[in-house]
This record gives C-alpha cells, structure tokens and sequence, in this order.
C-alpha cells in the first residue's frame, strides 16, 4: 500500500503486490513515480501507458489474495485487514479517477 506521485501537488494512494517493475528505457516518458516502485506510471509514444499498481482493487479480490498469495500469508491478517478497510475508499476513488482519464484519453 503506497502513494504514488504524479507532481509533487498530487498524490494518489495505490495498492501494490508485486515486487518486479519497470527499468526505464530511452523511449519511455516517467509520468508518476511511488515510495515503492520508481517507475509507477509510464507511457510509450503517444498511446501506450503503463500503471503499476492494482487500481481494480476490490474487497473480495483483497480477502482472496489474502488467503492465496504467499507474501500476504506472512503477515498479520488482522491488522492486514484494518489496514486495507481504513484506505479501502481512497483506493476506490483512486480506480475511478484512473479509469475515468483512461476512458477521457482514448476519447470515450
């Protein structure tokens, strides 16, 4: 669970699981960066993106990953949990906005 930055006025609170990314390459354009993962948001020409983070999130997905995925066995369910419940509205709104500029930029 992580902010990432896309200018130092805007900052947008993501849900990570994953431990590989992106090494930047002369064609990219860094859009957005995070405390996790240096290259959080990407873009390639004029039309291809790249978004490191799990906007689609949603609460069942959480208690299914949680229950599956073998970093999150390792950890405090509970407090994992309360974690997830207190930031779960900011991450909502956060898969709404990117979608919604997703949809706005494909011309939708």
């Amino acid at each position: 669970m992580a902010d990432f930055t896309a200018s130092p006025e805007e900052s947008l609170k993501v849900f990570h699981l994953h431990g590989e990314t992106v090494l930047l390459t002369d064609d990219m354009l860094l859009l957005a960066s995070g405390k996790f993962c240096p290259a959080q948001v990407v873009r390639i020409g004029a039309n291809a993106y790249g978004i490191q983070c799990h906007f689609e999130l949603t609460a069942e997905m959480f208690e299914n990953w949680m229950n599956e995925d073998e970093d999150l066995l390792k950890t405090d369910k509970e407090n994992l949990n309360a974690i997830f419940r207190n930031e779960q509205p900011d991450y909502t709104r956060t898969g709404r906005k990117l979608m919604l500029n997703f949809l706005k930029t494909a011309g939708y």
